[in-house]
């Protein structure tokens, strides 16, 4: 991605960093600096940008917002909101809260200055130098769902950075379309939005399952072990993609034989692959 906003330029200089993803690594680091992780405890971050209090509203019409008081700032967020999605909201307005103190007529609206703000709630959550222990560890949704509950955040945000971090290709569908997806830019997956989308069509109207299956390179073909489950709703699915050696052979089609109880972000589901 191409970063043309001052967000973006502000963010690089404070990090002195020549990209807006290892600046967003670096302001991680300094943030979580000394904390045992994980979880990450975002009161130990407040005294280091001046937020002087965080605390529920339930007259927002947004998830969160960084009020501005005599002494620094303040964090209200939605009350009625998930424990992971409260911290993830509270994670981004301290990412606004960095911006307000790299000095006067600092970015305070647009979307690159959104994401950036959603990139460092990431990183202060599942800090990137946190994750190396799980290099060459197998990560299928089961592992996901435990580090999501370690780290107190989301299984899908779980699954956003552990793909980014190791190269795996993750996605969500809700209603038939690819809302997200994450390819590993290494081999270069063919049309990656098109083949998610007709491999999900295989998995009928089953919430949750696994099977193997084909995904084409530029160049070859590697065989996979795509992993689905439901998350919020009936029309909404995670997907990931595991190499399929690291499970035990299976057939190429869904499995109408077996069934098994998996621990899915925090709860015991029995996904039957029928």
């Amino acid at each position: 991605m191409t970063w043309k906003s001052a967000a973006a330029r502000r963010i690089k200089d404070l990090a002195a960093e020549d990209s807006v993803e290892a600046a967003v690594i670096e302001i991680g680091r300094r943030l979580t600096d000394g904390q045992a992780l994980p979880p990450t405890n975002l009161h130990t971050i407040f005294p280091r940008l001046a937020i002087q209090d965080c605390y529920p509203d339930q007259q927002l019409r947004t998830a969160g917002e960084l009020r501005k008081v005599v002494d620094g700032f303040e964090i209200a967020y939605c009350g009625t909101d998930s424990l992971a999605r409260r911290r993830f909201t509270i994670a981004h307005e301290i990412a606004h809260a960095v911006f307000e103190r790299t000095g006067p007529h600092c970015p305070r609206k647009g979307r690159e200055l959104e994401r950036i703000c959603d990139m460092i709630a990431g990183e202060i959550l599942v800090p990137y130098d946190s994750l190396n222990s799980l290099d060459g560890r197998r990560l299928d949704l089961d592992a996901l769902s435990d580090l999501a509950d370690t780290y107190q955040t989301s299984l899908t945000s779980m699954a956003i950075r552990c793909a980014k971090r190791f190269g795996m290709m993750a996605a969500q569908i809700e209603f038939g379309e690819v809302i997200w997806c994450v390819c590993p830019r290494a081999g270069g997956v063919v049309r990656p939005r098109t083949q998610i989308k007709r491999l999900a069509s295989l998995c009928g109207e089953r919430r949750a399952g696994e099977f193997r299956c084909t995904v084409e390179l530029r160049r070859s073909q590697v065989v996979k072990t795509m992993q689905w489950t439901t998350i919020g709703c009936a029309d909404r699915q995670l997907f990931i993609f595991c190499n399929a050696e690291e499970f035990a052979p299976s057939a190429a089609q869904p499995s109408s034989a077996s069934s098994r109880s998996r621990r899915i972000a925090g709860r015991q589901e029995l996904l039957a692959f029928s």
